[in-house]
């Protein structure tokens, strides 16, 4: 019998958000698990940002610079986690896996 399932390779893009995407969600399940299930908008992210810059220590104006650049990034009218654009969604991933002390230098700019 042959498998029927054919695989594709995705793009460089496609992998990062991918990824990105599982960080933010690992950090959703184990900082807010109720909101597992839910769609995740700007306010949520806002609380894991907040419980994540609350629980690791470094320079104060580095934190603010991602959580701007965050901000910045973030589409209202697109409120929604999964909707936003590769870049949001790296700058979200980059404050939960790095924390303040190892920001990059400016998350919008493509890896």
């Amino acid at each position: 019998m042959r498998a029927s399932v054919v695989t594709t390779a995705r793009s460089h893009a496609e992998l990062s958000r991918s990824c990105d995407l599982a960080v933010i969600w690992l950090a959703i399940k184990a900082g807010l698990p109720r909101h597992c299930h839910d769609r995740i908008g700007l306010v949520e992210i806002a609380e894991l940002c907040r419980r994540h810059a609350a629980s690791h220590q470094g320079d104060w104006h580095d934190l603010r610079d991602l959580i701007f650049m965050i901000a910045v990034e973030w589409d209202l009218t697109r409120d929604s986690l999964d909707r936003q654009t590769d870049a949001c969604v790296r700058c979200v991933a980059n404050l939960l896996r790095f924390g303040v002390e190892k920001k990059q230098a400016n998350c919008a700019l493509p890896r």
